[in-house]
């Protein structure tokens, strides 16, 4: 029987340091630069538009969360 975990592992189809690499390369691309700042911009928008159209709460600080996940994740994850 396949084990259903074991098909999203990413560790059973890539090495660790091609995953690792992956994964820094995307953060050094997407979280720094003209996308991030894109993407937090949208995010903020979406935000507040769910507050204030929708009323709806949660989604407002999921968006917030994401939203500055996109403006300072570039530099947090840069100090590792």
């Amino acid at each position: 029987m396949i084990d259903p975990l074991q098909l999203i592992n990413p560790f059973h189809y890539v090495s660790k340091a091609s995953y690792s690499s992956f994964w820094a390369m995307l953060f050094n691309t997407v979280l720094k630069g003209i996308g991030a700042k894109i993407c937090a911009v949208g995010s903020l928008v979406l935000a507040y538009w769910l507050f204030a159209r929708r009323d709806n709460f949660i989604w407002f600080i999921i968006f917030y969360i994401v939203s500055a996940f996109f403006t300072f994740g570039g530099a947090i994850i840069g100090r590792f």
